[in-house]
């Protein structure tokens, strides 16, 4: 949380400002920093930096969504020489400068008297920074400013800060914002909106200002996540670009009475790729989530066998990620977040798309739905399992087409797209349950004995888990078909 002070603001009394912790000695720290960015500040305006720093090396500061005064940023470091950026910080932040190359943007002294909040066991809690800040831009133009910062440590809860902002405030300190110091060094270049804008939507708004809407938010979630799936620390950031992947190829397909045909088919095979290079690792990751839980619940498992299986997994995950971290590396990658940028900014849509979205969406989505109550009444009493999974991929569709229009039609498509949801999410766990049978089958045929002995133990346990989910998923269809839930798709 950054705070704003003037040059003659007096830090006040600390002491027992954090519950638990004791406060440190004032540590000076002279920091120096350089900042790269592309010519246009594609990085900057899109919250997210590149620095080299005298004290640590490389960092990137990559934007996390999150509301309030508090700025979340995930932070990666790299050890590597001053004298040029290393390429997998460069090849990190790929998807926001789509191939632009990064030059200096300014470089920083600062005047740093840091302190620190501990606890008797000598864990940090938090620390507060009083920064004196000298910027030099390349055009030879000079800032400097003060302003105070008091960082969480990453396990620390954010009312940890309440204690020391509210002493500070009472002193006088404002709210800084959420600006990081380049975007104040620059200015205006700096401080514009990103490549992607959600429009705002107006109380009636036509359909294709809807669906621009859907599209720039996929592809923004896209972009934003697609560092996190880089970095591999977090299974979410895969996670959550997989499903901005998935989701504009689904509006692409629900929207396409709207769209130019040629356009919308084109955007969605370019998609295909990442799709699937996506739909590998973290079916991986899945997976491996799942095997472990096996194990964690059935201690007979934990044999040199079962640690042979989640061996065979991570090594598979390991190639599947090389497989993506090398696509996302090539040209066709840059070429595609070209175009998903131009595609947020204007969606090639027909005339008719320039009618109110209550006069050509519900139709839409709705056709979604006629197609999944079709694949429902179709089912035998005990459905084979793939036609469980047809249904499942026509809930997913018609869950993202409901999504997709909520800005027009809010608390009605809204709750209709949550049942929709829980029809997803109990046959997807059917779904992961026969992934999982049908790895461990294959990898049985080729594994040791051990290994392969345990294979078979854990698809036959995953197996018995899974026929719980072969019926309750029907609870949410019958509530999505309620008239309540419908009255809005008329």
């Amino acid at each position: 949380m950054k705070l704003a002070v003037g040059e003659t603001f007096a830090i006040p009394e600390l002491d027992g400002a954090v519950p638990g912790a004791s406060v440190g000695p004032v540590e000076e720290r002279p920091i120096h920093d350089v900042y790269l960015d592309t010519a246009d500040f594609r990085l900057a305006r899109w919250g997210c930096t590149l620095r080299f720093r005298d004290s640590e090396g490389w960092t990137a500061k990559i934007p996390v969504p999150g509301t309030g005064r508090i700025l979340r940023r995930s932070e990666v470091t790299f050890d590597a020489p001053p004298d040029a950026p290393p390429p997998r910080m460069v090849a990190l932040v790929r998807p926001l400068t789509r191939g632009e190359p990064l030059t200096e943007v300014a470089r920083f002294t600062t005047s740093r008297f840091a302190r620190t909040w501990r606890t008797p066991d000598g864990r940090n809690v938090v620390e507060l920074t009083d920064d004196r800040v000298q910027v030099q831009r390349p055009d030879g133009e000079r800032r400097d400013w003060r302003e105070l910062e008091v960082e969480l440590a990453p396990d620390a809860d954010e009312p940890t800060l309440a204690g020391i902002v509210e002493r500070l405030e009472a002193a006088g300190a404002q709210d800084g914002g959420t600006t990081p110091k380049l975007m104040q060094a620059v200015g205006d270049p700096a401080l514009g909106p990103a490549d992607i804008v959600e429009p705002a939507l107006p109380k009636k708004p036509t359909a294709r200002e809807v669906i621009q809407a859907a599209v720039a938010r996929s592809v923004t979630d896209l972009l934003l996540h697609l560092p996190a799936a880089r970095i591999g620390q977090d299974i979410e950031g895969v996670h959550q670009a997989r499903v901005a992947t998935r989701r504009l190829r689904s509006d692409l397909r629900t929207f396409r009475p709207l769209l130019d045909p040629d356009w919308a088919r084109s955007l969605e095979l370019d998609l295909q790729w990442l799709a699937d290079d996506l739909g590998k690792v973290r079916d991986a990751d899945v997976l491996v989530s799942r095997l472990r839980v096996t194990i964690e619940e059935h201690p007979e498992l934990e044999t040199p066998g079962a640690r042979g299986v989640i061996k065979a997994l991570e090594t598979q995950r390991r190639r599947d990620n090389r497989t993506l971290l090398d696509h996302l590396n090539r040209k066709r990658a840059d070429q595609l977040f070209n175009r998903l940028v131009e595609a947020a900014a204007n969606p090639m849509t027909t005339p008719k798309a320039d009618d109110l979205a209550r006069d050509r969406l519900p139709r839409l989505v709705r056709k979604r739905w006629r197609r999944l109550q079709r694949a429902v009444d179709a089912l035998d009493p005990e459905p084979p399992i793939e036609d469980l999974h047809r249904v499942r991929i026509l809930a997913k569709r018609t869950r993202y087409a409901a999504e997709a229009v909520i800005p027009a039609f809010g608390p009605q498509a809204t709750a209709f797209a949550k049942s929709i949801a829980g029809i997803q999410d109990v046959l997807g766990e059917l779904n992961d349950a026969e992934v999982a049978e049908d790895w461990l089958a294959t990898l049985a045929e080729t594994a040791d004995g051990s290994t392969a002995f345990a294979a078979g133990r854990m698809a036959q346990i995953i197996s018995t888990n899974g026929l719980q989910f072969r019926h309750g998923w029907q609870k949410h269809y019958r509530r999505a078909g309620r008239k309540k839930l419908q009255a809005w798709l008329s």
